[in-house]
């Protein structure tokens, strides 16, 4: 069992994984079939001006597969250790058999395994980018949603605190508009505000819904996408 509580044993383990990626790369070399022949190991040799590692790129490709497949390779357990002062620490374990055992196949598997990781890899960043939009979406409509609410707060205060026009000045038709009709009150004034608030939270309620509904869409193409 390989306990991971230091620096020092993730180093461990990565050398391992790389190690056992190396064989399994070395394996795969092996086995591959040419001219009838399986085997026989690739020399480096140049070819139109570039160096071809032959048999060593598939081993380096095999120890770069064995270090990245710990990227989905769980911990088997997790051993928390208490100390004399009643502290207690935790750190995940790996069994050594299936270490080794997992990247070595990985490593035998090479670019298979390296373009899976890549495309589970590009999967999460591209989720990790639509929740982050969403996220923003809905903020900011919450942001123009406050800011028109507390404008319109702020005009309904206005118009309480407006002093009432006198009985002479309405008798005189002051502030009348040029039609005669007398001038809206503000208890109707308010009411068309209060309308215009309740208003501004459907259509904000609704932004947040069609950004959420599309954010869910992106995420089913995502997962539909091989």
């Amino acid at each position: 069992m390989l306990t991971l509580a230091t620096t020092g044993d993730y180093v461990l383990m990565v050398l391992i994984a790389a190690g056992s990626g190396l064989i399994g790369g070395l394996a795969a070399e092996l086995l591959l079939s040419r001219d009838g022949r399986t085997g026989a190991f690739e020399l480096p040799d140049w070819s139109g001006g570039l160096l071809d590692f032959g048999g060593f790129a598939t081993l380096i490709v095999g120890a770069v597969a064995g270090v990245a497949i710990l990227l989905v390779l769980p911990a088997n357990t997790t051993v928390v250790t208490t100390t004399s002062d009643g502290t207690s620490t935790s750190a995940a374990s790996f069994d050594l058999l299936r270490l080794v055992a997992t990247t070595l196949v990985a490593g035998s598997a090479g670019g298979s395994v390296l373009t899976a990781l890549q495309a589970r890899v590009t999967a999460a960043i591209n989720e990790a980018r639509v929740e982050f939009v969403r996220a923003t979406g809905e903020a900011e409509v919450d942001r123009v949603r406050e800011t028109a609410v507390r404008q319109l707060d702020a005009m309904a205060e206005g118009i309480g605190n407006e002093p009432a026009r006198p009985a002479r000045a309405r008798a005189r038709g002051i502030g009348t508009p040029a039609g005669g009709e007398p001038a809206a009150e503000p208890a109707v004034t308010r009411t068309a505000i209060e309308h215009a608030a309740r208003e501004i939270d459907a259509a904000a309620s609704r932004g947040q819904r069609s950004i959420a509904g599309a954010a869910q869409r992106t995420h089913r193409t995502q997962e539909d996408t091989p």
